[in-house]
């Protein structure tokens, strides 16, 4: 019974829990090394063991089918839903309630909100992600386009997108920008999904339309380079592309900020998302669950409650993967401080961020079943617009439905 609560009690008398992450770049290794050796000196009655998972996700469903789950795992909220709705993590707010080391107004209250669900919070925040516009700004002189602005419309991003793309004897040599993500242009164009009651499917609007029509458009004036094009220089996010100087422009997260660190061959600096009829960006909060069927519960509070001090915090925001959910780590200067120029960015996007997921627990199946898949068919012609958004509108009520079984 102990190895199916993913935790032991060894001879020493210390507890054994495990702990277990997705993030598995050596420095959040590294990183995470580092925490757990400062929370064990600060908990000498507790050992931490890591189980690291790059298949994290689809990794702990099959846990949860086996019984094996880990006391204690690093997630985000906008998978959050999926468990809770099984009772397969615990609700924080108990521990939270009468810990007196715990403050959440420490915390961007839309990092505490993502986390919430009926009024349980299940996601201790360690850190959050937002969209962002990076670019190339020695492209940008060479071509003599102004440097992207806060005030920028999408129709600014398309304009700016063409004078960088360069052709050369009718081969490519410079993209101007990545595809967006098309949930992030329909969110930005105005388009919802769903009803504020999650009754009905509502994408089928001018909105919806015209946001399809605008991916459309960018690939349509070869300003993107196909997913077939990408797929041939190996590079599935963009991030080589941009960083060899082969794209102008990307639509990117947070963590990219530590990736494009180490750059020294070009000059960059970052922006916020352009604007349609709102601004938006997608909101996604990482931080850590306790498993419900854990026989530690106390010990797994413990430790998550070190990941989310100042302490941990201030000590993660060097690497700066993402932004820390503490305010005032956020603000400082180990987190702000250049390159880029812009990095106040990264933290002031929250104003206009949220998430993507409307609290469902298959939403992701429909973005990666339906939506996306949807809007590759209209750019290569398989489908039209009309018929991609009835679509989008058709299996979202299906999808609504599933929710509501699930729900029984």
């Amino acid at each position: 019974m102990s190895a199916a609560a993913g935790c032991s009690r060894k001879d020493d008398g210390r507890v054994t829990i495990t702990y277990q992450t997705i993030e598995t770049l050596p420095h959040q290794r590294r990183l995470l090394n580092e925490l757990v050796r400062k929370f064990e000196a600060a908990h000498p009655a507790v050992r931490v063991k890591i189980i690291t998972s790059p298949n994290g996700f689809q990794k702990l469903h099959a846990q949860y089918a086996g019984g094996n789950v880990p006391d204690v795992f690093y997630y985000v909220s906008d998978r959050l839903f999926t468990f809770v709705h099984k009772k397969g993590i615990c609700d924080l707010k108990p521990f939270i309630d009468r810990d007196p080391g715990i403050d959440l107004k420490k915390y961007f209250p839309e990092t505490i909100d993502s986390c919430m669900l009926n009024g349980g919070i299940y996601l201790m925040p360690v850190h959050f992600s937002t969209d962002v516009l990076f670019y190339n700004k020695d492209l940008f002189d060479k071509q003599g386009v102004p440097y992207p602005s806060a005030s920028w419309t999408w129709e600014d991003f398309l304009r700016a997108a063409e004078r960088l793309t360069i052709r050369k004897s009718g081969i490519t040599e410079q993209y101007g920008t990545l595809q967006p993500r098309p949930v992030l242009v329909m969110r930005s164009f105005g388009a919802d999904f769903f009803d504020a009651g999650l009754t009905a499917a509502v994408f089928d609007s001018a909105e919806g339309r015209s946001a399809i029509a605008y991916l459309k458009k960018l690939s349509d004036k070869e300003l993107v380079p196909s997913q077939a094009q990408i797929r041939d220089v190996e590079v599935m996010d963009g991030v080589t592309l941009f960083s060899t100087g082969r794209v102008a422009m990307i639509l990117g997260r947070t963590y990219m900020l530590s990736e494009f660190g180490s750059i020294k061959s070009f000059d960059w600096d970052v922006t916020f998302v352009p604007k349609g009829k709102v601004r938006y960006s997608r909101l996604a909060v990482g931080g850590n669950c306790i498993y419900a069927g854990t026989r530690h519960p106390e010990e797994a509070w413990q430790l998550v409650h070190f990941l989310s001090s100042e302490e941990a915090l201030r000590t993660a925001a060097k690497f700066r993967n993402c932004v820390p959910a503490m305010i005032s780590v956020a603000g400082s200067d180990v987190f702000l401080h250049e390159p880029p120029k812009g990095v106040s960015v990264f933290v002031e996007s929250i104003k206009d961020s949220g998430m993507e997921n409307p609290r469902m627990a298959h939403w992701f199946e429909y973005v990666d079943k339906v939506i996306q898949p949807d809007v590759e068919k209209v750019i290569y012609n398989e489908m039209t617009v009309d018929q991609a958004a009835a679509d989008i509108t058709r299996n979202g009520a299906l999808i609504l439905e599933k929710e509501q079984r699930d729900a029984q």
